[in-house]
Parts: structure tokens; C-alpha cells; sequence
């Protein structure tokens, strides 16, 4: 008999209910940001499609695009001076329990950078998109003169 692989307890689990044009996600009232990347700044985009219209960095609309409806479940690594919650976040993938891990997956889309300090995965997945020209490596990112 098959049964689903058991999942540890996130510490902060929730729908993200903002996404900060820093990647920075907002749960249960908590500010999350996602440990191990940098998120440039893009330019700023609406979604005129849906009411009421959405706005934010492409980064951002990438990010809760696709996010969705789904929860976040977040592992909190560290506190901010601010008292943001710097965190492993992910969201349930495809198959049975898979973990989407969200700041991979910006990295991977090109819409973010690995940290000197971020796993080794994200710097292969940073010259992955880099050589793919995807996100802020097809496209000249905003100054911010």
C-alpha cells in the first residue's frame, strides 16, 4: 500500500496575502523574505485583466503568479533587524510531496540573484538562466537614479 510521504511542520504556513517587489512575502500579517537571494529592481507592471488591477514588479507578478492559490509553508532561518522573518519558503509542487522552493524557482526564471552566501544550487541555477537570457538577464533592469 502506497502512502504519502510525511511532511515536517513549517514554521509559518499561510497564504501569502502580499508580494513585495523585493520578493518579500507578506503571511499572517508576518514579513517573509526568502533566504539566499536578491531580487533587482524591474520595471513595474499592472495586471489590467483581473479587478481589482494588480500592480508590482516583474518579479513580483512572476512570483504570485506562481504561488496562486496555494499555501506557503515557510521555514524561518533567521530573524531581520526589522523583525522580518528570513525563511526557506515553498509551495506543494506537481507530484506528492514535492517542494517547490520559491526562491529557486525565481532564480531559475531569471528574476533574482544567489546570495554569496546561498546553496550551490541557486548558483547553478543563477548561470543556468544567466546563459538562457532569462528574467533580468534578456532585458536592461531599472536604475535607481
Amino acid at each position: 500500500m502506497l502512502t504519502a510521504p510525511t511532511t515536517q511542520a513549517a514554521d509559518i504556513v499561510g497564504a501569502a496575502t502580499r508580494i513585495g517587489d523585493d520578493g518579500s512575502l507578506a503571511i499572517h500579517g508576518q514579513v517573509v523574505r526568502l533566504a539566499g537571494i536578491y531580487v533587482p529592481p524591474t520595471s513595474r507592471f499592472c495586471r489590467t485583466f483581473q479587478s481589482p488591477i494588480q500592480c508590482g514588479s516583474r518579479a513580483a507578478l512572476a512570483l504570485d503568479f506562481h504561488i496562486g492559490a496555494r499555501l506557503v509553508y515557510c521555514d524561518v532561518l533567521a530573524r531581520d533587524t526589522d523583525g522580518s522573518a528570513i525563511a526557506s519558503c515553498w509551495i506543494k509542487g506537481r507530484y506528492l510531496g514535492e517542494r517547490d522552493d520559491l526562491a529557486a524557482w525565481l532564480i531559475s526564471e531569471g528574476w533574482a540573484l544567489a546570495l554569496p552566501d546561498a546553496p550551490f544550487e541557486y548558483v547553478a541555477l543563477e548561470r543556468i538562466a544567466h546563459a538562457q537570457q532569462r528574467g533580468v538577464w534578456g532585458f536592461t533592469v531599472d536604475r535607481l537614479d
